[in-house]
């Protein structure tokens, strides 16, 4: 998942969202900032790190849920990446 169609160059424009099978993708273009910034939300939990929540991600936010047998369980649910000015 990243950015999504319709996303302006203005800041403060209209965020573009796009969804996937995968989750759902918010673009935005953010004054000061040095491109367009996207928030991924992941649409399906899985325990741990995904292999490439790292690459290019200026942050991420971890979620904890009992799974269906009782084990506590604790992942990646949503990326922003993008660059920084």
């Amino acid at each position: 998942m990243s950015g999504g169609p319709g996303l302006t160059d203005a800041p403060g424009a209209a965020p573009a969202v796009s969804h996937t099978a995968g989750g759902t993708a918010i673009a935005v273009v953010a004054e000061g900032a040095g491109g367009p910034l996207t928030l991924e939300v992941t649409r399906l939990l899985r325990p741990g790190a995904p292999e490439d929540t790292e690459a290019g991600a200026l942050g991420h936010v971890t979620a904890g849920w009992t799974a269906p047998d009782g084990t506590a369980e604790r992942g990646v649910f949503a990326v922003l990446r993008g660059t920084t000015a």
